[in-house]
């Protein structure tokens, strides 16, 4: 999306009517002493600046602990074994690092807030080894540090780049940052690991003789892709029963809605219907525990709403038909200059100039939303076969096609990044406004920020009468 200033009568007016989803859930971090032992480069390569941007060095009393990777700009992802037992002033996260002994041109410290240890985490077994720092600060994204997304581990996968500060199997720490590439072993056993420190649910096995995770690489990110615009960690080194047989990973995939919950990450944005009631994407709730969902009214900046503009939710209604949902919050709205709601209505093809309000990434393949409110014009077209045409799930019958005000190629208006993060963003129109559609995810290719978009949800008297 473009970025426009704040102020504007036009912004002002339309921003009180747009709600932030997210997914969060209050875990209280269990600390206790522990003996727990740093998992184990061997094999590995010197990792060059800018590289891989997305990995941090977690220190505890000043020293190398472990590894990590940034989850957003205020979070990091890591393995509980790493930072179980510290208190938050033992430790530290470095991003931008690279040498051990060097100042590196991006490195920068951090102190740690808060430790969110996963709740059923057994340090004995090391199941459900995951936690996240939240760090005092929020980083700044450069080239040499930026969040990265995760995902799931393909079953047609045979390797992963391994990265960590692990010493080569002789004893040592590295003084720099190493890549490895090291075997996935694909079936589900993990040879070596004994039968009650395994579960392949949530763990990934990966490694052998000559390529492997060994001390001091625990929290170590197993990574999939080729560059930096399109890296996926898959993976955190967690256990092994040496350096030169294969190694436990924890499967981040099985731990999205965890992560989420602690994170806060947005999901999604939506519109206030009435004191009660807000609408969204299905695609953006249905798959989530209403108890988990925090709305948020009232800010257009992620993440500094005060208590009086958060709000739960008591039920969740999805649509059979079309990506439309409404969310019953657990408080009725209080209406005031900064919470609204806004009446909705048939597209007009006449005026087809419309815009945009949400959060996205400001960068092309970006896996972080803005922070800031953004808003971008679109233009209506009824010849939808210019949809039909790029979008595979385009229905003519409950969706909008839409393109640039000022390009005709009908690439996507607002969207130059990760286009999860615009989910339910509103389509306005018209004096007065009113919404017409609400953002869906159709796009192909969101992740390398190629967002086809062009097919926006259409509240049409078929599409909201079973609920509104």
């Amino acid at each position: 999306m473009r970025t426009t200033v704040f102020g504007t009568s036009w912004l002002y007016r339309n921003m009180l009517c747009v709600v932030w989803i997210a997914c969060a859930c209050t875990i209280l971090a269990s600390v206790a002493d522990s003996s727990a032992q740093s998992s184990r480069v061997v094999g590995g390569t010197d990792v060059n600046s800018k590289q891989f941007p997305f990995i941090v060095q977690i220190q505890t009393k000043g020293e190398h602990r472990c590894a990590g990777y940034i989850y957003n700009a205020n979070w990091i992802v890591t393995t509980a074994v790493c930072v179980y037992g510290y208190k938050l002033s033992d430790l530290k996260v470095v991003v931008g690092q690279v040498s051990l002994i060097a100042i590196d041109p991006g490195e920068e410290y951090f102190d740690v807030i808060s430790n969110h240890i996963h709740e059923s985490y057994e340090a004995a077994t090391k199941r459900n080894n995951i936690a996240m720092l939240q760090l005092s600060r929020s980083i700044t994204f450069n080239d040499y540090s930026r969040s990265i997304a995760h995902g799931e581990l393909p079953t047609t996968a045979t390797n992963g780049t391994l990265l960590g500060w692990g010493n080569s199997g002789s004893g040592n720490i590295a003084s720099s940052l190493k890549y490895a590439i090291v075997q996935v072993v694909t079936n589900d056993t993990c040879p070596s690991i004994d039968f009650d420190l395994w579960d392949p649910t949530s763990m990934i096995c990966a490694g052998d003789f000559t390529h492997n995770a060994c001390y001091g690489d625990a929290g170590g990110p197993l990574v999939l892709g080729t560059s930096v615009s399109n890296y996926v960690v898959v993976g955190l080194v967690s256990h092994s029963s040496s350096c030169f047989s294969p190694t436990a990973y924890i499967r981040l995939s099985f731990y999205t809605a965890w992560m989420q919950g602690i994170g806060g990450r947005h999901s999604c944005a939506g519109f206030i219907y009435n004191a009660n009631y807000v609408v969204t994407t299905a695609s953006c709730v249905a798959m989530l525990d209403k108890d988990t969902i925090v709305v948020t009214a009232g800010s257009s900046r992620l993440n500094i709403a005060g208590a009086d503009y958060l709000y739960g939710v008591q039920q969740v209604v999805t649509n059979t038909k079309g990506d439309i949902a409404l969310i019953q919050t657990s408080r009725s709205f209080m209406f005031d200059e900064n919470v609204n709601f806004i009446r909705f209505d048939q597209a007009n093809y006449n005026e087809p100039s419309s815009n945009v309000i949400g959060w996205a990434s400001t960068e092309a393949g970006g896996c972080t939303a803005s922070f800031d409110l953004l808003w971008g014009a679109t233009s209506l077209t009824s010849q939808i076969s210019n949809c039909e045409s790029l979008v595979s799930n385009f229905d003519a019958g409950t969706m909008i096609c839409v393109a640039g005000s000022t390009n005709r190629n009908y690439n996507s208006a607002a969207i130059v990044g990760s286009c999860s993060f615009e989910n339910g963003a509103p389509l306005i129109q018209g004096t007065p406004s009113l919404v017409i559609g609400i953002k869906s995810v159709v796009e192909q290719s969101c992740a390398t920020g190629q967002c086809w978009a062009s097919a926006l949800n259409f509240a049409s008297k078929s599409v909201r009468n079973p609920f509104l």
